[in-house]
């Protein structure tokens, strides 16, 4: 619960650990800017093809460090934030692998900002000068405040204006990272007098202009190894000065020369080491790293950097003397990124706010002393004071300091056995891993292994095209075992074309390949390298090494495909609203389901999701046409969505679980459409769906060894009308294609004078087929225009009724509603209709009537499965699907058979997630069902008082939906606030139908709960 202590806090920088800390302030409910020098957010991942040309050994004005190759040193799986899954862009023209290029990287920064409404809080172009202690004044409360001075660039390029302006604030936040200062090797005499070229990586962007040269790199950690390598490509000579020569040297690397460190240059050009070998050299760049540096803040001495400790901290985070108002944020080294700095930037956000407390000054004091001492007698230099590299330290801090939870155990191994195969194969290690057992549950449990964009090790085909064996190769037959051996001994194979293979549109290549090698490098090159030279080829990438973002960027990406080796092929029908949580299961099953396909794909089965339509969502798949030749029933056009239609339930509480509704920028009747099309990328579920594909016919049947499986036809449209027939045998099929595709309606019974509803069959219409006037069901209603200047009488007073009726007041010339219970308050509502005569007379039951043009049935939906054939052992009874145990499966064909989004009157999509994840983890094996003879006699049992077709409705009761759930699949329960603010809408929505949706007050327990999860800083209130 977030507190009522306000702050207006300012955070320096819009990086990773900047944005992170506006995230968690804005929780808290804090007033936050974020000041950012930069054009736009991402801080060090902001690529600038300028240099410091002015002085490439410093920082001459360019901000970011990163240079065109750079890929992640860590899995995109454990980079992400919070609840927001780095996952690969659902357009599919970004970077997909599982270490992508920096522009990947910048684009999910870029969607963190929009998803959680961050770019209102940010001041671009805007340089901070100086933050000091703002002078205390006669009204000031004792509390020290801070002013920032901060110089604000505005106007196009050769004709800015700057100017500078004052603020005072309540907190500082320092977030400005940690690579903008480079540091350059003390040790080396000459440096000041050598001629020829020197820089620092920082300012090191692409390896082309020192194509012939001999070239020293200084250092050998993350950046020189990749430099080092990429410059192999194009430098006759490539030498790397190290401090100990005990390093390991894998293939790529042995490419370059290694040497001790440097004692001399000379004026010559001779770089002199401190063994007394020499070489001529052209360039040296420095990959020496960075220095923390903050030449804006004024504390009067109370923090400095000490040969790079920043200090005194508590907890890397708090200066004792000035907390809370003063903190950093990213100052840790060797952390998971960006994790720590949001658990960092949590911690001060509840400490302003007053749900966390520090201890005293001195305390803290104490605390940082010790930290140091004991570092400095565990032989830990000074300038690695903030190196934590300790992952159980970081679950520990997490819990101690703001309650966040642990890191996953899959997901440690993962960044562990990353972090070794970096030391071990530096020019590989990103495209040639092999996940453990633990690992491939984790990724499965969080729909990675149904991503249909990012690569994993098994798959031998990339998203768009084969990936060709070598010609020495191609001609063997070989299993498919074999081929994945051969590609688990060959790394170098995997990921890139063969020599006879067409690299990507625009990509330089996926990894390092034979530059052009001196006969000395030619001599140290190992056997190993020689063997898999004979694997790889150089494409069209003319001998560049990596893709990298402004390369990869809107153009087709080279990704490969989900292969869960688990799994068997399965197929799923209609793909409707469900989702996803879990863990993975040794008992897969061939699925054929009409529609949770992404719980299914978490429990490890495999599955084809067939869509009768030609794209995803179900009834929210808005379509202009409608059933012209059968008005009144579903000639052909699926969806019921009228154009104006907006959702009845807030978006607050409408999402998928770990996939909140936030706002997009789509009109309103595209805009749940969009979210379950971005669902359906997010989770990789298009790779499973058919589109055009109509079910016929589900049927059972018994093979020898005595299971029952499903035989499923259909027919596959494959354009010009042609559609194909196939059928194909599963082990179990999930029906979930909705409640709104077969209009219900009404009869006039005259002789008893009152309003019944009833089913399409061939009886007739008493009345209703001698109307000769237009008559349709809602199902074909899309826009009111075409009913100007009538008399139109709505039949219903449900939403739909209520709704269309008010619309239509717009433009026709009178508006009837005829309704069953009078007390409803409708405008020109009237009673049930008793007959209708071919005048174009609608006579009431009340005895009065009305020639009208035109008349509307918003009478509801029935469920329909003209598909299904279970031998009426599964049949539809005035609306009821029955028997079903718990709404979902059938007794006497359970669990092979089963229903997903039966129930109606729930928190949809989340009661049918909750379904789907029983039915999965009832397939693997996770969880059992009763005897047959017990769920059939609960599935018996009729709730008194509910007539038979609303046997499915559950009326919203929220507490029935949480037991449920935590019953047969171990679901979280509802938040509190997300019931109040559902309960409230659906009150709101009976009692206020013209103006619910946007005219509604909070609760404080909403308030808090939306500022919990980042709603409170979207857009503006009418994103809601």
């Amino acid at each position: 619960m977030a507190s009522s202590k306000k702050k207006k806090v300012c955070v320096v920088g819009a990086g990773v650990s900047g944005l992170a800390s506006a995230r968690e302030l804005l929780r808290e409910g804090h007033d936050v800017t974020v000041m950012e020098q930069s054009g736009d957010v991402g801080g060090q991942w902001l690529y600038d093809t300028r240099v410091d040309a002015g002085d490439p050994l410093g920082a001459a004005g360019v901000h970011s460090s990163m240079y065109s190759s750079v890929r992640l040193f860590t899995p995109r799986q454990v980079t992400g934030f919070s609840g927001f899954p780095f996952y690969p862009s659902s357009s599919g023209a970004g970077d997909a692998r599982r270490y992508p290029c920096h522009g990947e990287f910048l684009r999910y920064i870029r969607d963190f900002c929009h998803a959680f409404g961050l770019m209102d809080t940010i001041r671009l172009n805007t340089k901070v000068l100086r933050v000091g202690v703002a002078p205390l004044c006669s009204d000031d409360d004792g509390t020290m405040r801070w002013t920032v001075r901060f110089a604000v660039k505005q106007g196009e390029a050769g004709g800015e204006v700057v100017t500078t302006e004052e603020e005072v604030f309540d907190a500082v936040v320092v977030a400005v990272g940690q690579y903008t200062q480079p540091r350059l090797p003390t040790t080396i005499d000459g440096m000041d007098m050598w001629t020829r070229r020197q820089l620092h990586s920082h300012s090191y962007r692409v390896p082309d202009s020192f194509s012939g040269e001999a070239v020293v790199v200084v250092g050998f950690h993350k950046s020189g190894k990749d430099i080092a390598l990429e410059l192999c490509e194009v430098a006759s000579e490539v030498h790397v000065s190290v401090k100990s020569m005990d390093h390991d040297v894998t293939p790529g690397v042995s490419m370059a020369l290694l040497h001790p460190q440097i004692d001399r240059l000379c004026e010559d050009g001779r770089v002199v080491f401190v063994d007394g070998s020499c070489v001529v050299a052209d360039a040296i760049i420095y990959c020496t790293g960075y220095d923390y540096s903050f030449p804006f803040l004024d504390t009067g001495g109370l923090v400095t950097v000490d040969d790079n400790r920043v200090g005194p901290l508590f907890d890397h985070t708090f200066p004792p003397a000035m907390a809370p108002s003063l903190s950093f944020v990213g100052i840790p080294n060797k952390v998971v990124v960006p994790r720590f700095y949001e658990v960092q930037a949590r911690w001060v956000a509840q400490v302003l706010s007053g749900r966390r407390s520090l201890p005293a000054p001195e305390e803290m004091t104490r605390a940082a002393e010790e930290y140091n001492l004991a570092r400095e007698i565990a032989g830990v230099p000074k300038r690695r004071a903030h190196d934590v590299s300790d992952l159980e330290y970081c679950d520990v801090f997490g819990e101690e300091r703001c309650g966040f939870p642990a890191l996953e155990e899959w997901k440690k191994e993962l960044l562990l056995s990353s972090i070794a195969s970096m030391r071990d194969r530096t020019e590989s290690f990103r495209d040639d891993y092999v996940d453990s057992e633990l690992v491939m549950a984790g990724l499965r449990s969080e729909g990675w292994m149904a991503c249909p964009h990012v690569m994993y090790p098994g798959s031998l085909y990339t998203r768009r095209r084969s990936v060709s064996l070598p010609s020495e190769l191609r001609s063997a037959s070989l299993p498919s075992h074999a081929l994945r051996s051969l590609f688990a001994r060959a790394p170098l194979l995997r990921g890139r074309p063969s020599p006879d293979a067409a690299a990507p549109p625009g990509s330089r290549g996926v990894q390092q390949r034979v530059g052009n090698l001196t006969a000395v490098q030619q001599r140290r090159r190992s056997s190993d390298v020689q063997a898999a030279s004979l694997l790889h080829g150089r494409g069209d990438s003319g001998g560049k090494r990596r893709l990298c973002a402004g390369e990869i960027e809107n153009k087709e990406e080279w990704a490969w495909r989900t292969r869960d080796r688990t799994c068997r092929h399965g197929v799923v029908v209609s793909l409707e609203q469900s989702a996803a949580t879990m863990a993975s299961s040794s008992k897969t099953k061939k699925v054929c389901v009409i529609a949770p396909a992404c719980r299914l794909l978490r429990e490890g089965h495999a599955v084809t999701v067939m869509e009768q339509s030609a794209g995803v969502g179900g009834q929210w798949l808005n379509d202009p046409a409608t059933d012209a030749g059968d008005p009144l029933g579903a000639a052909g056009v699926h969806s019921g969505v009228y154009a104006s239609l907006r959702l009845n339930a807030p978006r607050d509480s409408m999402g998928f679980s770990d996939f909140p509704f936030f706002p997009q920028a789509t009109t309103p009747a595209a805009i749940h459409v969009g979210n379950i099309r971005d669902f359906c990328h997010a989770f990789g579920l298009m790779n499973v769906v058919r589109i055009n594909t109509k079910v016929l016919n589900v049927s059972p049947r018994r093979d020898d060894d005595g299971i029952m499986r499903w035989t499923v036809r259909c027919a596959a449209e494959q354009g010009d009308d042609e559609a194909t027939v196939v059928e194909e045998v599963f082990d179990a099929v999930v029906v979930a294609s909705g409640q709104y595709s077969h209009p219900r309606l009404p009869t006039i019974d005259v002789s008893r004078c009152v309003f019944r509803v009833r089913t399409l069959s061939t009886d007739k219409y008493l009345g209703m087929e001698s109307w000769r006037r237009r008559q349709l069901h809602s199902h074909s209603y899309r826009v009111p225009d075409s009913f100007r200047d009538e008399i139109v009488v709505v039949v219903g007073c449900g939403e739909s009724g209520k709704e269309i009726a008010l619309e239509l007041r717009e433009v026709a010339r009178e508006v009837h509603v005829s309704v069953k219970s009078m007390d409803a308050v409708v405008p020109g509502m009237r009673k049930a209709i008793e007959r209708m005569c071919e005048d174009g007379r609608v006579m009431f039951a009340d005895g009065s009537c009305v020639v009208a043009d035109a008349i509307i049935y918003c009478t509801g939906y029935d469920y329909s499965f003209p598909f299904l054939d279970t031998g009426g052992l599964v049949s539809v009874d005035d609306n009821r699907v029955g028997p079903l145990y718990e709404h979902t499966f059938p007794p006497a064909m359970a669990p092979s058979l089963s229903f997903v989004g039966v129930p109606s009157q729930v928190a949809a999509p989340r009661f049918y997630e909750v379904q789907a994840r029983w039915v999965a983890q009832v397939l693997s094996g996770r969880r059992s069902l009763p005897e047959t003879e017990e769920i059939m006699c609960a599935a018996r049992e009729v709730a008194g008082g509910v007539t038979r077709r609303l046997s499915h409705a559950i009326f919203f009761d929220l507490d029935y939906c949480d037991e449920f759930a935590e019953k047969h699949c171990g679901f979280p329960r509802m938040e509190g606030w997300k019931k109040e603010l559902l309960l409230a809408a659906i009150a709101r929505l009976r009692d206020d139908t013209e103006s619910f949706r946007d005219d509604y007050h909070d609760s404080e327990l909403v308030v808090e709960g939306l500022r919990s999860e980042g709603w409170l800083a979207k857009a503006s209130p009418d994103t809601r």
